[in-house]
């Protein structure tokens, strides 16, 4: 036998919401919370105020006890430090499996004080994923550019799908790309395609013609042209080398 849940009336929920917001609770602003996670995920801030505030924020507000406050409070956190995680260059689908990962672990927290130790723990490992994320030294833009292409080297990769990913315009983006790295995204996504074929023409099993369409080419001439253009050596040439090696 099914029980249904018991939902409010728009009505009555809209009621709810406007005591809410009468009583006094207010929530960061977007411009605040940015600054906030700038300053712990990529400056290595200190993090006592920021845990300090948002127990007092949510406590006795986000749920029926204090203990389920807070931990609403801390699920709350988590979906905005691992959102903003990725602004800063964290690979999406890693920072989503740890914030799922980390309210499993609040789920099973007993009181406020392990609540606490657990906010520490969880802005720390967020802040060292961002320092690892970043690559040499580059923007968070181009960390998660170079993290995108390394990752779909087997796709046909074009410089407006990796805008496409960043939310930028292809422009602007091949621009800062430039900047920052001294190579076109073009002339970058090849390096590593062909970088990538060196060690699959290592690998007997795979015909030049496999090589050639796993990694996005057109066709097999096409991409023995551009390896004996940037290597000055034809695929057959350099799998025969290794051969002797």
């Amino acid at each position: 036998m099914s029980h249904s849940v018991l939902v409010p009336s728009r009505q009555e929920e809209k009621r709810r919401i406007a005591e809410l917001m009468s009583s006094g609770f207010r929530h960061h602003s977007y411009l605040q919370e940015k600054t906030m996670m700038n300053a712990i995920l990529c400056q290595g801030k200190e993090q006592d105020v920021l845990i300090r505030e948002c127990i007092d924020l949510y406590m006795d507000l986000l749920g029926d006890s204090t203990i389920r406050s807070v931990k609403n409070g801390l699920i709350c956190l988590i979906t905005v430090v691992s959102r903003s995680a990725i602004d800063y260059g964290v690979e999406a689908e890693y920072s989503f499996a740890a914030s799922d990962y980390f309210i499993n672990v609040v789920e099973h927290g007993r009181n406020v004080q392990e609540m606490m130790a657990l906010f520490k723990e969880i802005l720390d490992f967020y802040a060292d994923l961002v320092a690892h994320s970043r690559v040499q030294g580059y923007s968070a833009s181009v960390s998660r550019a170079i993290r995108f292409i390394h990752a779909h080297l087997y796709d046909s990769l074009r410089v407006k799908d990796v805008a496409s990913y960043l939310g930028m315009d292809p422009q602007a983006f091949s621009r800062l790309f430039s900047s920052e790295t001294g190579l076109p995204p073009s002339v970058y996504i090849e390096q590593k395609k062909l970088e990538e074929a060196k060690m699959l023409l290592q690998h007997q099993k795979m015909s030049i013609a496999q090589v050639a369409e796993a990694l996005g080419y057109c066709s097999s001439q096409q991409f023995s042209v551009r390896f004996k253009q940037n290597y000055h050596i034809s695929p057959k040439e350099y799998r025969n080398s290794m051969t002797l090696i």
